[in-house]
């Protein structure tokens, strides 16, 4: 028999801590979104007027099984509340979380999942309006989401869009680059030989605190830097984003949760790339590098070593993530989409005023990334 309770994640951190940690390493599936340092370094800048809700279950010898992190604030137009809207932890911020979802224990039956989705509907009596976003289409949580709301005759809406990037990994890197273009075979590793073969060029692997700071901070600029000439509007124009990035690569890294390789050009760094590691894969995060040894390809070299040790480490899957970047399809990625399975409340009148509302956020959000 099971017990759910209800957590107030902000007044109790590290009691959110101990069981969000203890499930998700026994979580076979969950994503490095769904870790304890990504989520803890997303709170600390983007959770601000949220209340972060942890809803999690124990085993009939108290210890946590199973866990649907989310936040609540009002939605709101013209200063007019219409609705409280809950979502999972970590979504719709400028960080873009990726590969939602709830955290299960392998071998934990999956109706458990149904009780504290049952708990969260319960608790949020009046005016519901529940966005579970960014969920890979036929997921565990996508499936389990759509089969308890139907079940219980709540008024759902289903949308797929969007998704990542990804592309399986076979046991060699030649093996991998088989798989590619002869073209882009080529120029792979003849991008390589000029990097490994150059007494002026290095790239290295930084694990070190104090280098991971300045890395991650050298990364962001050569991004600004690079989006600006593009005319698009980087991330890291906003302080609030810059310091999160920081922050996060640190806190995952000294975690083992992700790798931040650089190319040096006589002891100055010309490109960095960030990948997030967890569980069998190996995701493309953020990187940047200096338009002038654009010839040499650096961002090609450094997603070459991403990838061979991602190989090395017995990883299976190499993720770009989302975006429609056409790069990612040479390197042999395919679209995995997204879903999002919003519940809703039964008055038509509020549900026009959620698809408004839904509508003026994605515009937003597009500003944000396309506007210089």
């Amino acid at each position: 028999m099971t017990k759910t309770a209800i957590l107030d994640i902000k007044d109790n951190p590290e009691q959110a801590k101990r069981i969000w940690q203890e499930i998700y390493e026994e979580d076979s599936s969950a994503s490095p979104f769904m870790s304890w340092e990504w989520v803890n370094s997303w709170m600390r800048y983007f959770s601000h007027n949220r209340e972060l809700r942890l809803v999690y279950a124990e085993d009939a010898g108290g210890d946590p099984v199973a866990m649907i992190p989310f936040m609540a604030e009002p939605a709101a137009a013209f200063r007019f509340t219409f609705a409280n809207k809950i979502q999972i932890l970590g979504s719709d911020s400028m960080a873009c979380s990726e590969h939602l979802g709830f955290l299960l224990k392998d071998g934990v039956d999956i109706s458990i999942a149904n009780d504290l989705l049952t708990f969260i509907w319960q608790q949020y009596q009046g005016c519901k309006y529940i966005s579970f976003s960014d969920m890979d289409t036929g997921s565990r949580s996508a499936k389990t989401i759509t089969n308890w709301a139907t079940k219980n005759g709540i008024k759902q809406q289903i949308k797929t869009k969007g998704g990542c990037w990804q592309t399986e990994l076979p046991k060699t890197l030649d093996d991998f680059l088989a798989k590619l273009s002869r073209n882009f075979r080529q120029q792979i590793r003849r991008s390589m030989r000029k990097i490994d073969n150059s007494n002026s060029f290095s790239v290295q692997q930084i694990t070190d605190r104090e280098s991971i700071k300045h890395a991650a901070g050298k990364l962001a600029e050569l991004n600004l830097k690079r989006m600006s000439v593009k005319k698009i509007n980087s991330c890291f124009n906003s302080a609030e984003m810059h310091n999160f990035f920081i922050d996060m690569t640190v806190d995952m890294i000294c975690a083992n949760r992700a790798w931040l390789d650089v190319i040096y050009s006589d002891g100055k760094i010309i490109a960095a790339a960030l990948h997030l590691v967890d569980k069998n894969s190996v995701a493309y995060y953020q990187g940047g590098f200096d338009e002038e040894f654009g010839k040499l390809r650096p961002m090609v070299v450094l997603f070459a070593k991403a990838i061979q040790r991602a190989i090395d480490n017995n990883c299976t899957v190499y993720d770009f993530l989302g975006g429609n970047e056409a790069y990612k399809q040479r390197w042999g990625a395919v679209l995995q989409p997204y879903t999002t399975v919003s519940l809703l409340p039964d008055s038509h009148a509020r549900n026009i005023m959620i698809q408004l509302f839904e509508l003026y956020q994605r515009v937003k959000s597009a500003k944000q990334y396309h506007v210089p």
